[in-house]
């Protein structure tokens, strides 16, 4: 999958399931729904960056994500787990 694919991904379940989120706006179900869009949004993201660093990698370049962005992302990861806990 490729950064384009991913982020098409996530626009894709975005639009699919905005109505949902404003329909449940003033519910508990729209906050759960919020996150786990934001959980797909950094799955796709993870994929979409080491998808980034085949291909370069394949093509005989450098990568374009080290473990400084890995790292970053890890942290995201985390900061969304607890702010569901």
């Amino acid at each position: 999958m490729t950064a384009t694919e991913s982020d098409l991904l996530v626009e894709q379940a975005i639009a699919t399931l905005k109505p949902v989120l404003e329909r449940f706006q003033n519910e508990l179900f729209a906050p759960v729904l919020h996150r786990l869009l934001e959980m797909h949004a950094l799955d796709a993201e993870l994929e979409g960056m080491k998808a980034e660093n085949t291909h370069r990698l394949d093509c005989g370049l450098s990568i374009a994500y080290g473990d400084e962005a890995f790292n970053q992302l890890a942290e995201r990861y985390r900061a969304l787990k607890e702010t569901n806990q």
